[in-house]
């Protein structure tokens, strides 16, 4: 067996070992490795076309195989948003529980209605600082504070807000539309099962405030 034929059959032997990985960090990097050799053979074989088709491959690789590296350094959340994480989002790594926050927006109510009673809420919100008040007609039904949702039934349900909610003072919300959140759902399913459990033990908590008040 010639030198070249050595290149080109560990090669082709490494390719075939990257399809037994299923990270695909690994998967980069072992076709790193069979371009490197696909390189040399194309080197001594005298093809050069061959060989700088494979340079870029490598580049591509290495590339990706930065950006993975970064994607995957770990990140430590602070203040304000490592308590919300541990507290409503602990089912979210840091990194997903991020992602999630950033796609969402921030707005500031003052004294004014967040949601009406009978009307399709078109945003899932997240009291961030200050409280606000449920009520049905003239009674309030419930005051929500800081790391409360709002309108998350109508999330859950697609029907229309059962009771009016407004801001007690100055409120700071977060909010991600319903729809784009919706949309999510069929792209990562996984995504949405753990909002609808963060939303499910939202609803119990203030089920339960209800009943004791």
């Amino acid at each position: 067996m010639t030198k070249e034929e050595l290149f080109l059959h560990l090669a082709n032997g490494i390719v075939l070992l990257a399809f037994l990985f299923r990270d695909i960090l690994w998967l980069r990097i072992v076709m790193i490795l069979s371009s490197l050799l696909m390189i040399a053979y194309g080197y001594f074989s005298g093809q050069a076309l061959l060989a700088g088709w494979e340079v870029l491959f490598l580049s591509i690789n290495t590339y990706h195989i930065v950006l993975l590296f970064q994607e995957r350094r770990p990140i430590h959340l602070n203040g304000l948003l490592s308590q919300i994480h541990k507290q409503v989002f602990h089912e979210f790594s840091e990194r997903d529980f991020l992602k999630l926050w950033n796609f969402g927006r921030e707005r500031t109510y003052d004294r004014s209605v967040i949601v009406r009673q009978g009307e399709t809420p078109a945003d899932l919100l997240f009291i961030v600082n200050g409280k606000a008040k449920v009520a049905r007609g003239n009674k309030t039904v419930v005051v929500l504070d800081d790391f409360d949702f709002i309108a998350e039934m109508s999330f859950l349900t697609g029907q229309p807000a059962s009771a009016t909610v407004r801001a007690d003072g100055k409120v700071t919300v977060r909010c991600w539309s319903q729809a784009a959140l919706h949309d999510l759902e069929s792209i990562d399913p996984p995504l949405m099962a753990r909002i609808r459990a963060i939303l499910g033990r939202d609803l119990s908590k203030k089920l339960t405030e209800r009943m004791r008040s």
